[in-house]
C-alpha cells in the first residue's frame, strides 16, 4: 500500500498546475513537493507569515510533514499558472491537507486566511468532503 504522501499525490495529481472550483470557491492546485526553494519562500513571505511557524512549533516535525499547502483559495482566473506559481498574487487563503491522523481520506482541509494570522481552521471536515472541479 502506498503511503500517505503518495496518496495523497495521486489524488491531487490531476488537478495541479489547474484552476479548480472548490465548493462555491476557485482554487488553484500546486505540487508542493515540485516547487522550487524561492517558491516555497515567497508563498511562506506572502501568504503564510505567521502559521508556519506555528505548525512547525507546534508538530515538533515541521509543517511540511504533516499539514502541507496544496491550493491557493479565490485566486484570479486570469492569471496564467506561471504567475500564479510566483507567490505574490493576492488570494483569499492558502488550503492544506492535514495528515497527521495518517489517512488522506479523513484528513481535514485546512485555511488560513490572513499571511499575518497564526490560525488555521477547518474549511472541510475531510479530504473525502473536498470536491475539486476543473475550470
Amino acid at each position: 500500500m502506498p503511503d500517505i504522501n503518495e496518496q495523497l499525490h495521486s489524488l491531487l495529481a490531476p488537478y495541479f498546475g489547474q484552476m479548480c472550483r472548490a465548493g462555491d470557491s476557485t482554487c488553484f492546485v500546486f505540487d508542493r513537493a515540485s516547487l522550487e526553494q524561492w517558491q516555497l519562500d515567497m508563498l511562506l513571505e506572502n501568504n503564510l507569515q505567521m502559521v508556519a511557524p506555528k505548525i512547525t512549533d507546534e508538530s515538533g516535525s515541521g509543517w511540511s510533514e504533516k499539514v502541507i499547502p496544496f491550493a491557493l483559495l479565490g485566486i484570479g482566473e486570469d492569471l496564467e499558472a506561471d504567475e500564479i506559481t510566483e507567490f505574490d498574487s493576492q488570494c483569499d487563503g492558502v488550503l492544506f491537507i492535514d495528515i497527521t491522523n495518517e489517512s488522506v481520506e479523513t484528513a481535514k482541509i485546512l485555511i488560513c486566511t490572513e499571511p499575518t494570522s497564526a490560525e488555521l481552521n477547518v474549511f472541510k471536515e475531510s479530504f473525502s468532503e473536498m470536491s475539486l472541479e476543473v475550470i
